[in-house]
C-alpha cells in the first residue's frame, strides 16, 4: 500500500496518536472521533434550552447514533467502541454529560484507555507504530511506542500538511479558496486536528460556492448540517468535562 493510501485510511484519532504515540491524549482522540462522526452524519446532535436554578437559561446537548445509516463493515474497533458508548447513553436520552460519564466508565478518567486499548492497538496492527522495552533508572522496564519506517513517513507527511493548514488560518484573506479547499481535502479526516481552521469553515465554504460552485462539505464527504452541529458539540463536550486528557505519558 502506498503512503498516500495509508494516509487516507487514517481516522482522526489514529492521526492524532500517530503524531505522538506515548502522549496521553485519550479525551482528544475521543473528541475528534465524535466530531468526524457528526460531520459525516453518523451521529446526530440535538440542543435543548433548559431553565435552571433562579431561572437561568442554558443549552443542553444530546448525541444520538444515526440509525438510518448502515455502519461500514470495516468500522475500526475504536469507532465501534464509541457507538457502544452512545447507545448506552441513550437511556439518558443521549445527554452529553451522560455520554462523557459512560465513556469515562468504559475508558477510565481522561479517556486513557480509549487511546491505549483501542486507538494505539489499531496503529500497531497496521504496522504504523511498534513497541519497545526501555529501562527506567536502570531498574524498571517500561514499554515505549514509536513509529515504524512506514509510520515515520506518514507521520512526516501528516506534520507537513498540518503545518500548512495552521499557516492557512493566518492568511485566508489572501488565499484562493480553491487552494484552501485542496489543502483541506489533502488532510482528509485529519482536518479535525487543526482547531484554528474551524472558525473559518463557513467563510471557505461561502467563497468556494460563490467562485467555483463547489461545496466544501461535499469535497470532504461531510453533511450539510455539520457546521452548526459541530459548534454545539464542541461547546457541549468541553462543558461536560470531556476536554481534559490528563497528564504524563503513555509508557506502560
Amino acid at each position: 500500500m502506498t503512503i498516500e493510501a495509508s494516509f487516507a485510511r487514517l481516522t482522526p484519532a489514529e492521526a492524532l496518536v500517530l503524531l505522538d504515540p506515548d502522549k496521553v491524549q485519550g479525551a482528544s482522540a475521543l473528541k475528534v472521533t465524535l466530531m468526524d462522526l457528526i460531520a459525516r452524519g453518523r451521529v446526530r446532535v440535538r440542543e435543548e434550552e433548559h431553565r435552571g436554578f433562579l431561572g437561568f437559561r442554558s443549552k443542553l446537548v444530546f448525541l444520538h447514533p444515526n440509525e438510518t445509516q448502515q455502519p461500514p463493515a470495516d468500522d475500526p474497533a475504536h469507532i465501534q467502541a464509541v457507538f457502544e458508548v452512545l447507545h448506552a447513553a441513550q437511556k439518558h436520552q443521549g445527554r452529553m454529560e451522560y455520554v462523557i460519564l459512560e465513556a469515562a466508565n468504559r475508558f477510565s478518567a481522561g479517556m486513557y484507555n480509549y487511546q491505549m486499548k483501542h486507538v494505539r492497538p489499531a496503529l500497531i496492527a497496521r504496522g504504523l507504530i511498534a513497541s519497545r522495552q526501555e529501562k527506567m533508572l536502570r531498574v524498571f522496564t517500561v514499554t515505549r511506542h514509536g513509529p515504524t519506517p512506514l509510520g515515520e513517513q506518514i507521520q512526516t507527511e501528516l506534520r507537513g500538511r498540518l503545518e500548512q493548514a495552521r499557516a492557512l488560518s493566518t492568511r485566508l484573506k489572501a488565499c484562493e479558496p480553491v487552494e484552501a479547499a485542496a489543502l483541506l481535502v489533502s488532510l482528509g479526516s485529519a482536518v479535525w486536528l487543526v482547531p484554528d481552521l474551524k472558525p473559518h469553515y463557513r467563510q471557505l465554504n461561502k467563497a468556494l460556492r460563490a467562485e467555483e460552485g463547489i461545496d466544501m462539505l461535499d469535497l470532504l464527504d461531510l453533511v450539510d448540517v455539520a457546521f452548526d452541529a459541530l459548534d454545539a458539540f464542541d461547546a457541549g463536550f468541553d462543558a461536560s468535562g470531556g476536554g481534559g486528557d490528563g497528564g504524563g505519558d503513555g509508557g506502560d
